[in-house]
């Protein structure tokens, strides 16, 4: 997760690591992810929005934080999967937008 430091002492790495790490999770548990993606259930929002905001010192907007999350979503990742990308692509993509959003290009 992203450490709890003020923002000016969490780099681009951290958000990358942050990134990859929650996508390794999600990838392990995908089945289940994406069954508590579709219940509809709002239970979690506090949570997510906790996230969010977190998220959104080190990318610069609520728009960019939600940009990561989503490509970080179960159902995401299984249609990439299934379009034939491996997993390898996947991570490193998804670690390449969170450096990309965390350093403002």
């Amino acid at each position: 997760m992203l450490p709890e430091r003020g923002i000016e002492d969490v780099s681009v790495d951290d958000v990358a690591e942050f990134a990859g790490t929650l996508f390794d999770h999600v990838l392990a548990n995908l089945p289940l992810v994406i069954a508590a993606e579709r219940t509809g259930a709002r239970g979690c929002e506090g949570n997510f929005q906790i996230t969010v905001d977190r998220l959104t010192e080190h990318v610069g907007t609520v728009f960019k934080a939600h940009a990561l999350l989503a490509v970080l979503r179960g159902e995401h990742i299984a249609f990439l999967l299934g379009q034939g990308m491996t997993a390898a692509e996947v991570r490193a993509g998804v670690i390449s937008l969170a450096e990309s959003l965390a350093a403002g290009v």
